[in-house]
């Protein structure tokens, strides 16, 4: 369990520092604090299961071929669907992205795809330390442009070339891995269609997690580093509640998985007491003060237990969402989905409309998302659980 532990928190140290350090350099770049979370997001959207039935079967039986034709056409259609989407996004009046910064998130989200389709092969084989050597790679590529421009290299073209070599080689080890390569046939597409309540189930943990990210960036340039570098960290602690209370229990979860939340609820109950009794606290005063002319230290010092009650609340909503997806008709947990994006639509237009954004300094963000989360969080007890 420790070695497993160790494997699984020890990469997640390597993006914090990384975005620390880009925090450091002149003028506060943001290539990665605004690319990752973009990735990042169309990561979870693009995680439909097109792989279950291929890891399932075995070499020699007759079917393993026709699998294998329909993960590789299945990850092709994902990976172009995402791709152009992240273009449409990126260059739309909203967003106004540049052309450097559109390949960038475009090249990030392939290191992500195919670094993520790695992990899960290799994991499926038990092979862990292939997984911790693949999400090293997938961490700490970021660390070389970095450096040359701490050594007075320019930042962005060095950022360019870095991601274009850290894209290819992700591809190669999938390759290498797998010995597949994504494509456009006809037979991933009923696969797709089959899974796709996942598509819908993935869109409500990535807009919690990653949408206040770019928000952030955007609105909050000055803050932004040191609290993304916290929020990165704090990922861990989703980690380790999978560690605890996720893993050790896979056979009574597949089996008897009602029956498991139940007894897990008194303990999801007190994390989502001490992450709401922090959320009021910040609400009460610390929310409204200038935060932007404070030393980095002092910022993270300052966002600390925000950013850990937004984890802690995001750990039980991720388990309660995975259950949504797994146990339920698709049609009634696609509704569920829908109206709890819609709620978050309204909630979020009506704080827009006040100018929310003006009288609050950044820890006002994850205190919306924590409403949002505990409502959600209600909405899923009242419908799937009682």
């Amino acid at each position: 369990m420790i070695k497993l532990l160790v494997y699984r928190t020890a990469p997640l140290a390597l993006r914090p520092l990384a975005i620390l350090m880009e925090g450091m350099l002149p003028q506060k770049p943001t290539l990665l604090a605004l690319s990752l979370p973009i990735a990042m997001m169309a990561l979870m959207l693009s995680s439909v299961p097109v792989h279950l039935a291929y890891y399932k079967a075995r070499k020699n039986e007759s079917c393993f071929g026709t699998l294998a034709s329909q993960y590789r056409s299945g990850l092709g259609w994902l990976f172009l669907i995402s791709v152009s989407t992240l273009l449409v996004v990126l260059f739309s009046p909203l967003f106004e992205s540049t052309a450097a910064l559109s390949v960038i998130v475009c090249l990030t989200f392939i290191i992500e795809k195919f670094s993520d389709e790695s992990s899960r092969a290799l994991e499926f084989r038990k092979n862990y330390l292939g997984w911790f050597l693949v999400q090293i790679l997938r961490s700490g590529w970021v660390f070389i442009p970095l450096i040359i421009a701490l050594w007075g290299g320019g930042y962005k073209n060095a950022y360019l070339v870095s991601v274009l070599l850290a894209a290819t080689l992700s591809l190669f080890i999938f390759f290498r891995i797998t010995g597949l390569l994504p494509s456009l046939g006809l037979s991933g597409l009923p696969v797709i269609k089959n899974n796709v309540v996942y598509f819908f189930g993935g869109f409500l943990p990535a807009s919690y997690r990653q949408i206040p990210r770019i928000v952030i960036v955007k609105v909050y340039h000055e803050q932004a580093h040191a609290f993304l570098a916290l929020a990165q960290l704090a990922q861990g602690l989703s980690v380790l509640f999978n560690v605890r209370f996720q893993i050790p229990y896979r056979k009574i979860i597949a089996r008897k998985p009602m029956l498991f939340q139940k007894l897990m609820e008194p303990a999801m109950k007190q994390v989502l007491i001490v992450a709401s009794t922090i959320a009021l606290g910040y609400v009460a005063y610390p929310m409204y003060i200038e935060v932007s002319g404070m030393r980095l230290y002092l910022q993270m010092t300052f966002f600390l237990p925000i950013v850990v009650a937004d984890a802690m609340v995001f750990a039980v909503l991720s388990s309660y969402l995975g259950y949504v997806q797994w146990l339920f008709q698709p049609k009634k947990a696609s509704c569920f989905y829908l109206m709890a994006a819609l709620l978050a639509v309204l909630i979020v237009s009506m704080l827009l409309a006040v100018k929310y954004q003006e009288i609050v300094n950044l820890s006002g963000i994850p205190i919306v998302t924590i409403g949002i989360g505990l409502i959600w969080l209600f909405m899923l007890k009242k419908r799937f659980f009682v």
